[in-house]
This record gives structure tokens, C-alpha cells and sequence, in this order.
């Protein structure tokens, strides 16, 4: 039996990235950069762990630059 969605995940996405766009809209790409990069330090966040944890272990910084995309 089919049952009901409580949230829609597309819409969710779709929602967060129209957000994102809106706050980096008159950044350079560089400032954009920093302002994830400094709210993934501040995030309690799983994916702000995971980046710190990369970013102290000495990670190459191509997979920083994967998780920062």
C-alpha cells in the first residue's frame, strides 16, 4: 500500500538552493567561498563535522573543494 510523503525532498532542495542563491547573489565567488566555508565552521551540522574533520586532518584540498561545491 502507497503511503503519504510527509515533506516533499525536491521541493526542500529546491527551496534551500533558491535561499543560497538569494544570499550569495551579489558576492564574488570568492566571498561566496568564504561564507560557506565560515558557516560550515560554526555548523553542529553532520556535513559541518565532516568538513572540519577534513579540513584539520590534512585532507587534500580536492575533496575540501568537493564538500564546499
Amino acid at each position: 500500500m502507497k503511503t503519504s510523503k510527509k515533506f516533499d525532498c525536491v521541493a526542500m532542495k529546491n527551496e534551500i538552493q533558491r535561499k543560497l542563491l538569494a544570499r550569495h547573489r551579489n558576492m564574488t565567488e570568492t566571498e561566496a567561498q568564504a561564507d560557506i566555508r565560515h558557516k560550515l565552521e560554526a555548523s553542529r551540522s553532520s556535513i559541518g563535522q565532516l568538513w572540519r574533520r577534513l579540513h584539520t586532518s590534512g585532507a587534500p584540498s580536492r575533496h575540501l573543494k568537493t564538500v564546499v561545491r
